[in-house]
């Protein structure tokens, strides 16, 4: 998406919220922190 915003010049914003790391075991978390998320629970499709 960025290289095709580049291409465009179109602006791109990302976001994202604490909620990806689920229940996290380090606060706050750390760029390399992968989380504590399930990816077979019932909220995975939101985290």
């Amino acid at each position: 998406m960025l290289d095709c915003a580049v291409e465009k010049g179109a602006n791109y914003f990302f976001s994202s919220t604490s909620e990806v790391y689920g229940d996290p075991a380090i606060s706050p978390q750390p760029e390399w922190y992968a989380g504590n998320v399930s990816t077979i629970g019932k909220r995975c499709q939101y985290d």
